[in-house]
């Protein structure tokens, strides 16, 4: 079977097709409220709505924190105990934001990472300060460089992603989400787009609060 260029949303798709065609069934929208176990097995998973769909082993793509405290019964987990989980150093968390211009930038590759004036000084505001800096560096995303049916033509389809302190640091996006992603419009207009903001016809963005609830 081909498949066209796109991402990963045509892994996706490509994935939930076989998944069809082997004769099983892709269910979506469907919050898990339990993981159930048996003999140290993932024997069931129980949805919001009241649902049980029994398995033979259960795979889990969610953060481990949340699976193994809140899905899974405390008696099961003899190894990831809730004081376990509570002194595991959590990741980093994203700012990403989407959007697509109307001019072309065919001088910026498909893949392009934009440092700032600091590094190691960067990550200890992340992962140690828990801060949110005023500087940051960030990875642009160009996929029409690779795929021009990704936006209309003449145009451009992009996505910035800046690393950013988890919700542990209590930053306050509902605050700093909109001057964050000014700023990070700013960055690449200095650098590799010039005339970004003017040239912008959508955009959206999340931050670590996409993460920690919707996903």
């Amino acid at each position: 079977m081909h498949w066209p260029l796109g991402g990963t949303g045509s892994i996706v798709r490509a994935m939930a097709q076989l998944v069809a065609d082997l004769g099983g069934q892709v269910v979506c929208n469907a919050n898990v409220a339990e993981i159930e176990v048996h003999q140290g097995q993932g024997a069931a998973v129980r949805t919001a709505d009241g649902q049980r769909r029994a398995c033979t082993a259960v795979v889990a793509n969610a953060d481990p924190s949340r699976v193994y405290r809140q899905l899974v019964a405390p008696q099961h987990r003899h190894k990831w105990t809730n004081r376990k989980i509570g002194g595991v150093v959590q990741s980093m968390s994203l700012f990403v934001a989407y959007f697509g211009t109307s001019k072309r930038y065919p001088a910026v590759k498909h893949h392009t990472i934009v440092l700032g004036p600091r590094y190691r000084e960067l990550l200890s505001d992340i992962f140690v300060r828990h801060r949110l800096a005023d500087d940051f560096s960030l990875y642009l995303h160009r996929p029409t460089a690779s795929d021009a049916s990704m936006a209309p033509p003449g145009c451009e389809a992009f996505y910035v992603l800046a690393p950013i302190p988890n919700d542990l640091s209590n930053v306050g996006w509902h605050a700093h989400h909109a001057s964050f992603k000014d700023a990070i419009y700013r960055r690449l207009e200095q650098t590799v787009l010039p005339g970004l903001r003017e040239h912008i016809v959508t955009d959206f963005a999340f931050d670590s609060r996409y993460f920690a609830g919707r996903l």
